[in-house]
């Protein structure tokens, strides 16, 4: 009688094949092993296929405009303008037509109405959107115009009116031209109309520009 492992257990093994039942024994338990092993590495395969698949997901339509809301919203704050205008204004950019409601904003950015009102108030102070009847209803709409960075930049321009007015006449007030304090206005009121003039002349060639590009 021979021992032969099995399981991890003695069993006996009758006859003289005591070598040809170990081998038999061995080969059962290595059998099982490869089979663990095959298993485990099916299910690894399956989560692998899974990740995969919710990745595929998440870099959807749907997944990549909202990392760009995040990014961008993340950039103009970055630059200066309050976080969550940052984030409607990217919003708005990033929508189909360019055009939702307050309660459509304030589901995509999970956040209140009344946070919603102050943000697009602030956007129209800028001129960086505009807001709109829908037709048929009593809602509002907000709407970011498609050339959006020419309307800010155009309508900054005129912000610099009253500025340079006012700079113009605090030159006499300040002790004149000749003075340090006019000096330094003088050269405000100079750059100031000669940004004015420049932008204007800049619309007009981004107007040339766009219709060479067809956009």
């Amino acid at each position: 009688m021979h021992l032969a492992l099995v399981h991890g257990e003695v069993e006996p093994v009758e006859g003289d094949g005591g070598a040809e039942g170990l081998a038999q024994a061995g080969g059962l338990e290595d059998s099982c092993h490869d089979h663990e092993c095959t298993q485990f590495s099916e299910d690894s395969e399956c989560s692998k296929l899974f990740g995969m698949t919710r990745r595929r997901q998440d870099e959807g339509p749907e997944g990549g405009r909202e990392r760009f809301v995040e990014r961008f919203g993340s950039e103009l704050t970055a630059a200066g303008m309050q976080r969550l205008p940052s984030r409607v204004f990217a919003c708005l950019l990033a929508d189909e037509d360019g055009r939702m409601t307050a309660a459509e904003i304030g589901e995509a950015l999970a956040v209140s109405p009344a946070s919603v009102s102050g943000a697009v108030r602030a956007l129209q102070q800028m001129r960086m959107i505009h807001r709109e009847r829908e037709p048929g209803s009593r809602r509002d709409v907000y709407v970011v115009a498609d050339d959006a960075w020419h309307d800010v930049m155009m309508s900054s321009s005129s912000t610099y009116a009253p500025l340079t007015q006012t700079l113009r006449e605090g030159v006499d007030q300040v002790g004149g031209a000749g003075s340090g304090a006019g000096a330094r206005l003088a050269l405000s009121v100079a750059f100031l109309e000669f940004v004015t003039e420049e932008m204007e002349q800049l619309s007009e060639r981004w107007d040339r520009r766009r219709a060479e590009l067809g956009l």
